[in-house]
Order: C-alpha cells, then structure tokens, then sequence
C-alpha cells in the first residue's frame, strides 16, 4: 500500500508541476489569486514530496532534508518579497515559484538515486 502511495505521489508531484507552469496563463484578473494558487502548489508539491520521501523504503532518511531546505528558502524568499525585502515583478515571482517547484519536483524523482537506503544500494 505504502509503495502504491509513494507512485501516487510521484505523479501527482509531475502534474503539480506542469500546473504550475500554466498558472500565469490562467485567467484571473487579480494577480494576488494567481500568487496564492501558485505559492500553494509549490507547498504542496514540496510536502508530497517530503511525504513520498518519508514513506518510501527504497529512499535514506536524509533525503528530505535537502526537500524541506528548499522549502524553508521558498518561505523564506516569500516572505522577503511579501514584505518588500527582496521585491520581484509578478513574471519573476512566477517563474522563482516554478523554478524551486521544479527542483523539489527533481528531488522527487531522483530521490531513490540519490539517497538510497542500504538494502537499494546493493540492488543498484
């Protein structure tokens, strides 16, 4: 069940991010929707991918940490742009959100090579 899991995510993980590709395409006309929206997918994309790295046997605990490292510099970088710290355009908030979005969404896939636990480091 655990294994079908870490699948399911996996591929939620990829659809979130081709999502969060189309976000500024999107036709809302406030850009405060589009920032949530895109700023939860990223959020959500990170935990899935936190929750995939947890659940999976075939990965070394270690491996969420350089996850959830990404996602503490996203809040921290949010925050800094929310409170005029570090201010972006809306294109280059997007595009900051779907590049760390695609770099958790890495981490996801290539979590199990990068991090392998013991027993899948004698199978590689």
């Amino acid at each position: 069940m655990k294994q079908k899991l870490v699948g399911v995510f996996t591929v939620a993980v990829l659809f979130l991010t081709a999502f969060q590709f189309i976000i500024p395409q999107m036709p809302f006309k406030d850009p405060a929707i589009t920032t949530t929206i895109s700023a939860f997918t990223l959020y959500l994309v990170t935990a899935l991918t936190v929750w995939k790295q947890n659940l999976s046997k075939q990965i070394d605990d270690v491996a969420k940490w350089p996850t959830i490292i990404v996602g503490i510099t996203a809040s921290v970088a949010g925050m800094a742009d929310l409170l005029g710290v570090l201010p972006f355009t809306e294109l280059a908030d997007q595009w900051i959100r779907f590049g760390i979005t695609s770099i958790v969404m890495f981490l996801n896939i290539l979590s199990k090579v990068l991090w392998p636990t013991p027993q899948t480091h004698s199978i590689i």
